[in-house]
């Protein structure tokens, strides 16, 4: 018993959304049909951008940063991640409102401040109203603006850690490009905003997000999101494999290593082998496997391997056979920054002239 009491505390946050979110009630819902809540951006190829001409899109910096979702009812804030584990930040038994809010948002350092931040790009509920979750993009913004100015009133807080991201049209592209400054020390893409909004943030960014603007917040992924990355920041997470293989002397181990993706939930599919030298391991005998991890790998093209970016220790699998395909072929297709600036620039205006027919695609 106390253990099933543990799962539905753990639980609990995610019953909640998923059952407003549904119109299902929290007794049909089991722990099994858990998933993320939120649409997960695609990758953008040529072929997508047929579909980025003819619908509305706001466009929104790709921040480096750990994706979570909010969950405040006025007493108690916590954030739930991709493993659908809750965190509780904060309680605050003094207010007797329980109305929920629901946001969704990512968790990005600020290099201006050296703080952290939790910038919001979309909106599920607010005030317990979940048909906020019904209205376009722009008026979910809008309704994130109400929520921030009554949720820093009613708390007083000075430390703005909730940020509303800033978002851009498509005929502003190029001015949200010159907002993203190159850092000359570790070569890293950064987006600088100073005053807008009385905002001072500053956070590593790798790419930019076309979000529709007239489809509501879904539950799942709808492949209407779409992200573009710089030309060598296309990354995929990938499961590694490390296996001892004979002992070269006392100190130093040679053992190989497998990079793999996911097929099904218990297959995968072994993509990459390789051997290393390491000095720091301990003598252990042949045969055995050291901790699996999830790693973010860059793809190197002249040397034909991958290269590890960064550890991701907020995921728990792999990425996927066709994400990976995908991938691959977004890496060979390779839209630069200048020709997707240059294409979208020129639709916009052949819309605005009216002259939007199959034969100027």
């Amino acid at each position: 018993m106390p253990e099933k009491k543990d799962i539905n505390k753990q639980y609990r946050n995610v019953y909640i959304i998923c059952s407003l979110l549904s119109g299902l009630p929290k007794k049909t819902i089991c722990s099994k049909c858990f998933f993320f809540i939120g649409p997960m951006p695609v990758n953008l190829d040529r072929l997508s951008l047929m579909d980025l001409y003819k619908k509305e899109h706001l466009i929104l910096e790709k921040s480096d940063g750990i994706r979570y979702l909010l969950f405040y009812n006025s007493k108690r804030f916590s954030i739930i991640d991709r493993k659908i584990k809750s965190f509780l930040i904060f309680k605050n038994k003094n207010l007797r409102n329980k109305k929920l809010n629901f946001l969704d948002g990512e968790l990005t350092f600020n290099l201006l401040l050296e703080k952290y931040n939790y910038l919001i790009y979309d909106a599920g509920i607010i005030a317990g109203d979940w048909r906020i979750s019904s209205w376009d993009l722009y008026s979910r913004f809008r309704a994130v603006d109400s929520f921030l100015k009554y949720f820093y009133d009613e708390n007083h807080f000075r430390n703005r850690f909730l940020v509303e991201k800033l978002f851009f049209y498509k005929y502003n592209l190029e001015k949200n490009f010159e907002a993203i400054s190159i850092n000359s020390y570790t070569k890293e893409n950064v987006f600088l905003n100073i005053g807008i909004k009385g905002l001072f943030h500053c956070n590593k960014n790798d790419g930019v997000i076309f979000s529709p603007l007239r489809i509501n917040y879904t539950l799942r992924t709808t492949c209407s999101t779409f992200k573009w990355k710089y030309e060598f920041e296309n990354t995929m997470d990938l499961l590694i494999q490390k296996r001892v293989n004979k002992e070269i002397n006392k100190k130093a181990l040679n053992f190989s290593f497998t990079l793999a993706s996911m097929i099904k939930k218990n297959k995968l599919f072994r993509m990459y082998k390789g051997k290393k030298l390491n000095l720091s391991l301990k003598r252990k005998n042949s045969g055995d496997y050291f901790p699996k991890n999830i790693g973010e790998f860059r793809y190197i093209q002249k040397k034909g391997s991958w290269a590890l970016k960064k550890y991701r220790y907020d995921k728990l699998n792999p990425n996927s056979y066709r994400v990976l395909c995908n991938t691959l072929k977004i890496i060979s297709e390779t839209i630069n920054r200048s020709e997707l600036v240059d294409k979208i620039l020129k639709f916009q205006i052949r819309k605005e002239r009216g002259k939007c027919s199959e034969k100027y695609f």
